[in-house]
């Protein structure tokens, strides 16, 4: 700030007012010289400078604030009003005014507003899934945590299920050559949450699901499931649908409740063609004749006890008594009449059934030239059967042992128990009893069912020794 008393005379100086009036303008503006000058020429003090310092001079008017000061001044200057006149400034003509724009609201296309599309990098599973098993008693004690209860064991499986959305999950399916696997639950269905805790929890059925399948499940709450079940013709849940995720066909589907055992056998057409392989539209095909078949195809697929086995395998034989061929099938060899030949599975190896069967061709031979002897005839599937069923290891009563699933080429599917100290051919003998084309004479191999098993070749080993305890087993042609 500049000194007072310079201020007062420049002031004084260049408007010729006396010290007071200085003093007061000086004041009024803070010591700035060029504001208390405009303002002295404007509150119109100019006009009685001359007389200014007398005692009879006239009083000054009352002094405007700050806000109204400068309203003014601005008034003023847009107006060009002011000069030293003394008059009131001129105002600012209204219609220099430009009156201000009207406020439109429109809109730009559709009913509904804009929303960007929603980016949730997951499928959403309903959080209120196991709302049926809460427990309001913990609740109400001030419990917390969710490691325990009904709700844990009735929790989707979140560590199996790809996460994204359905057109996601078929381009992943895709690009790793796995078939799509697609649960469509409802929270309402108690079948819907067995799935979650028996199947989907169940050991072999993680294993295959997480190695060969893209799992993708999804809830009718949410929006993408029920255009799922619109375009899939899904009207009963929980659905289970194996889709080709490269044309998005449904190659299978299952509806209701699935034990883990049933699943994993119906998986495994699956895993030995891939999307690619150009027969696994005979997939498709076998689902519609088995949709056919209906109640026939469900009821073969039932085990039966070894009675039951016997009686079939002689009713089978009675019934190609009379016109039974007596070679085998698909162009193979009869087995030998003491059942140890290349279709049974008694103790003998690889080196003793080809010495047999190359004895059995020789001794062919031998009578097609009339030197010797007629070959006793070979002996019928049914009675290949009967004795491969006879010579099997009676099944505990007791629960015990060692329990074994059989898939076999038409679909169908055998299971029994075994004595833990059975050998592996007792296997190869359950199957000559289950499998007519393989009593025939057809030559098979046993394998268990997940990719790249080694065959079961060495007969003599024990069930226990081969781990094959809750295993389940397929059957494979060798031609």
């Amino acid at each position: 700030m500049a000194d007072p008393s310079e201020a007062v005379a420049n002031f004084v100086a260049i408007t010729g007012a006396d010290e007071a009036t200085a003093l007061q303008m000086l004041e009024a503006t803070g010591y700035q010289l060029e504001g208390a000058v405009n303002l002295f020429f404007a509150t119109g003090e100019a006009g009685g400078a001359g007389g200014a310092g007398g005692p009879g001079a006239a009083p000054l008017p009352a002094m405007e604030d700050d806000e109204a000061l400068a309203r003014r001044l601005q008034e003023e200057a847009t107006g060009g009003g002011g000069g030293g006149g003394g008059g009131p400034p001129a105002l600012m003509d209204e219609e220099q005014v430009r009156a201000p724009l009207p406020v439109v609201t429109e809109r730009l296309y559709g009913d509904e507003p804009y929303r960007p599309p929603s980016r949730r990098p997951a499928n959403p599973v309903p959080q209120n899934v196991v709302d049926a098993f809460r427990n309001f008693r913990d609740e109400a004690g001030g419990a917390s945590g969710s490691g325990g209860g009904l709700a844990a064991m009735f929790e989707p499986p979140r560590g199996m299920l790809f996460q994204g959305s359905f057109e996601d999950a078929k381009a992943a399916a895709q690009e790793k050559e796995r078939w799509l696997i697609v649960n469509l639950q409802s929270t309402s269905q108690f079948a819907s949450h067995r799935l979650n805790r028996d199947t989907w929890r169940n050991d072999m059925v993680q294993s295959l699901v997480e190695n060969n399948f893209v799992l993708f499940q999804a809830y009718d709450q949410v929006e993408e499931a029920q255009k799922l079940m619109h375009f899939y013709k899904v009207f009963e849940l929980p659905t289970i649908l194996i889709i080709d995720p490269v044309t998005g066909a449904p190659m299978r589907q299952w509806t209701g409740y699935v034990d883990a055992e049933r699943l994993t056998e119906e998986l495994l057409p699956f895993m030995e063609l891939s999307i690619n392989d150009p027969g696994a539209s005979r997939l498709a095909r076998r689902n519609r004749s088995r949709r056919e078949l209906g109640g026939a195809s469900r009821q073969s697929s039932v085990p039966m006890s070894e009675e039951d086995e016997l009686q079939r395998a002689l009713e089978m034989s009675m019934a190609e008594a009379g016109g039974a061929a007596a070679g085998g099938g698909r162009g193979g060899r009869a087995p030998s009449a003491g059942g140890s030949g290349v279709y049974s599975s008694g103790a003998g190896t690889d080196m003793e059934e080809e010495e047999a069967a190359e004895e059995e061709e020789e001794g062919a031979a031998a009578a097609g030239g009339g030197g010797g002897a007629a070959a006793p005839p070979a002996k019928s599937a049914a009675e290949v059967q009967a004795e491969a069923a006879g010579r099997l290891p009676q099944e505990p009563a007791d629960g015990s042992g060692c329990r074994i699933a059989v898939r076999l080429p038409d679909g169908k599917r055998g299971q029994r128990r075994f004595p833990a100290s059975a050998a592996v051919s007792a296997l190869y003998d359950f199957c000559l009893s289950q499998s007519e084309e393989a009593a025939a004479g057809r030559a098979f191999t046993l394998a268990q069912a997940f990719p790249g098993a080694p065959a079961l070749e060495d007969r003599e080993q024990t069930l226990e020794a081969a781990g094959l305890n809750g295993a389940m087993l397929v059957l494979k042609w060798k031609d």
